[in-house]
């Protein structure tokens, strides 16, 4: 069966209610979650993939609407992989943001989350975010991902 993607589009998050922790609602209700500290505004753009996990390439880009850096990327799967661990690479404009490979967000073997801090972290106004998973469990692949980028915009 083909693994389901969920497009999002970039739509800054006006609902008072919603504060810095991102459980507060599923990724499927917002693409996008917004807030406000005294020198930055917080952002997260989403990723989602319904069903079975399988390598490769996702189509799905989001493109960024104005210059921000990216502080790290949060991943969770709904079925926990076994025999491997889940490895997801994001790509900014078709080139992988964690060139050293060792710390691209992973999700061991038993485990539902994991995260990793990217080596390139400066997004400006219209780059594209993609994303790959590189490697899946080997008994069970594990189902229903989330990417979360977080990312940080600088108030002049």
């Amino acid at each position: 069966m083909p693994t389901k993607i969920k497009d999002y589009q970039f739509v800054p998050d006006t609902d008072p209610t919603l504060g810095s922790n991102s459980d507060e609602k599923t990724p499927s209700q917002k693409a996008v979650r917004t807030f406000v500290t005294n020198r930055f505004l917080w952002h997260t753009l989403f990723f989602s993939v319904e069903g079975n996990l399988a390598v490769g390439e996702k189509p799905l880009r989001i493109y960024v609407p104005c210059n921000m850096t990216i502080d790290h990327v949060f991943i969770a799967v709904g079925t926990a992989p076994q025999g491997n661990s889940i490895i997801v690479d994001v790509n900014k404009n078709g080139t992988t943001i964690f060139t050293s490979g060792s710390n691209r967000p992973t999700i061991v073997a038993g485990s539902n989350t994991g995260s990793g801090v990217p080596d390139i972290t400066t997004l400006t106004t219209n780059d594209y975010l993609t994303f790959d998973i590189d490697q899946v469990g080997s008994t069970v692949a594990g189902a229903d991902l989330t990417v979360h980028v977080r990312c940080k915009q600088y108030l002049s």
